[in-house]
């Protein structure tokens, strides 16, 4: 099934959700099946936000399969944090929250690393030196 897009005022395109996300009234209930391991209570919320999630990854990350496994280490930390889910925002605003927190945490360490491939041609004491180039842990000097 394919998802409706739609733009925003800057001419971006969104995904709109392929099922309808929880109601507010309902979103308690929704929170209490997931705790109760509903796996059709997850796997609508999965339905419901996977795409965007998706899509705001790829804002972070630029490889599509970076983003779709920051996405499953995103939907990992929901369950397991899901007891400790505390409702000061809607269920919705946390799972992007922990997704954007993930994909800034993947994004920054990506930077920090050099692809081997990018190391063909150098000198051989160029590759030693080029592996060691990260950014020093705090406490490092």
């Amino acid at each position: 099934m394919l998802n409706a897009a739609s733009c925003d005022r800057k001419g971006r395109r969104h995904l709109a959700p392929a099922a309808p996300p929880p109601a507010a009234g309902g979103e308690a209930a929704l929170i209490r099946r997931l705790l109760e391991g509903d796996e059709e209570a997850f796997g609508r919320l999965v339905e419901a936000y996977h795409a965007r999630l998706v899509t705001l990854a790829r804002a972070y990350v630029a490889d599509p399969a970076a983003a779709e496994e920051v996405v499953q280490e995103t939907w990992l930390a929901v369950l397991e944090g899901l007891p400790r889910f505390e409702g000061r925002s809607s269920l919705k605003t946390w799972i992007f929250r922990i997704l954007a927190n993930r994909a800034k945490a993947r994004a920054v360490r990506e930077k920090r690393s050099i692809p081997f491939s990018a190391l063909e041609g150098a000198p051989d004491a160029d590759r030693r030196t080029a592996i060691l180039v990260r950014s020093p842990s705090p406490g490092w000097g």
